[in-house]
This record gives structure tokens, C-alpha cells and sequence, in this order.
């Protein structure tokens, strides 16, 4: 679940490659900008991947760890990379990502959500949390799932605001404020989730491949297509729920 590469290998492994998951397009591991194997380099260095990618945008994450605390979205605008309210050349940038020791990284094309999950909040991708439990003999899906969505503006989702979605997939009515700790009524409340049975199925699926762990934590957004699962927490926040 930690680590990114071995998850990805997993989603490989259970779906097909690049089905229902984002499957990285490049690595920097240990200083090193690696692209994925390919009979032909598409892009041998990491300004090439930048001069591609222009006027789009990219995630980077680090190879180990959960929860997406240390995950940048950014956008590629005339040859900078832009991180929030900064803007950095494509050196500054890798220098930056590469400042600490051994912070590897995956990079990830960003994911188009479905346009209803954009009246959460049209600027991050907006997921939810299914918690699931793998008993021996059956799979559990905890019956309240956690959405979370950003601020107006923001380009990541999990510190910002948190709604319940119920079992049949209807946003419950008040949402939680992360940062300040308030309860406010959510301006989606009552709005079925598209795809909500197909993510479900997803996450049973998923889970039924690895029986090894108890109860995970999986992020799933929905996409034009159907569910999409981001990432699996083996150590999911209970103060969400």
C-alpha cells in the first residue's frame, strides 16, 4: 500500500495495465530522472517530459508514503512549472523535489473527474474514501464513505473539506471544515455520485487480491468512464469518520 511503485504494479497486476488507475510515466528515484521502459525513449530527460507536457498538468508524488501529504499538482505554462503560488524553471523544480535524501518520486498525467463531481469543486479532483474489510470469507464496505474536496481554487482535495456519502451513494447534508474544525451544510447535499455501484465493485474486487491486509482505505474518484482508484491506505484516518 506504502509504496507507490509496488501499488501501481499491484493495480497492473489485478485491472490491466492502465485500467481504472494511472499507471506513472516517469520516475525519479535517488537524484536520477528514469523514464518508464519503452522500446523507444519518449523522453530521455526530464526537460523533454516538461516540453511535452506544456500548457497540461502533472502530479508528483513521492514513492513512499500515504495519504498525499507531500503530493504536488502542477501546471506546465511557457516552459515553468507552476506549484501553487510558485513558479519554477524545470531545474529549480527537480532541484527542489531532489533536496531531500532519498525522496523518490512517481509522475503521474492528471486525472479528468467527472463533471458532476466538479460541483464540489471544479479546481481539485475530488475523492472518496471507501473503507474496506477483508474478513476470510467476505468483503465489508464500511456504509459511510468519506468524500473530500478542496477549497475553491485548490488543486488537491485532503485538507480542506470532508461530506458523507451514505450507502446508496446520496452526499449527506453537512459537510466538515478540516482546517477550522466547523460543520457546515454541504451545497451538493443530496447528490447521487455517479458510478457509486461500479466504484464499490472496484473496491471489492481490489481488495479480494490481497486478503493479507484487514482493512484498507481506498481513494477512488470518478472519471468520465467510471470509478478510478487513486491510491490504498492500510492506515486510514478514523478521524475522518
Amino acid at each position: 500500500m506504502r509504496d507507490k511503485r509496488m501499488f501501481e504494479g499491484f493495480c497492473e497486476m489485478v485491472l490491466g495495465y492502465g485500467n481504472s488507475y494511472s499507471p506513472s510515466i516517469a520516475y525519479i528515484i535517488e537524484g536520477r530522472f528514469i523514464q518508464k521502459h519503452t522500446t523507444t525513449p519518449v523522453y530521455e530527460t526530464f526537460f523533454d517530459l516538461i516540453n511535452k507536457y506544456e500548457a497540461s498538468m502533472l502530479v508528483f508524488k513521492q514513492v513512499f508514503g500515504c495519504s498525499g501529504e507531500t503530493v504536488k499538482v502542477v501546471k506546465i505554462k511557457d516552459g515553468l512549472i507552476i506549484s501553487g503560488e510558485d513558479a519554477y524553471t524545470p531545474m529549480s523544480f527537480f532541484q527542489m523535489l531532489t533536496s531531500t535524501k532519498s525522496s523518490n518520486w512517481i509522475i503521474q498525467e492528471y486525472i479528468k473527474q467527472h463533471p458532476q463531481m466538479m460541483l464540489l469543486n471544479e479546481t481539485s479532483v475530488n475523492t472518496l474514501r471507501f473503507i474496506s474489510y477483508h474478513t476470510g470469507d467476505s468483503i465489508t464496505i464500511f456504509p459511510i464513505i468519506m468524500m473530500r474536496y478542496g477549497m475553491p481554487g485548490a488543486l488537491v482535495d485532503n485538507s480542506s473539506l470532508g461530506v458523507g456519502v451514505d450507502s446508496r451513494g446520496y452526499v449527506m447534508d453537512f459537510a466538515f471544515n478540516l482546517k477550522n474544525k466547523t460543520r457546515v451544510k454541504c451545497h451538493a447535499a443530496g447528490m447521487k455520485i455517479p458510478f457509486f455501484n461500479e466504484a464499490s465493485a472496484l473496491v471489492e474486487h481490489l481488495h479480494s487480491n490481497i486478503p493479507e491486509i484487514f482493512t484498507i482505505g481506498w481513494d477512488i474518484c470518478i472519471t468520465p468512464n467510471g470509478p478510478h482508484v487513486i491510491e490504498g491506505n492500510d492506515g486510514w484516518d478514523v478521524a475522518l469518520y
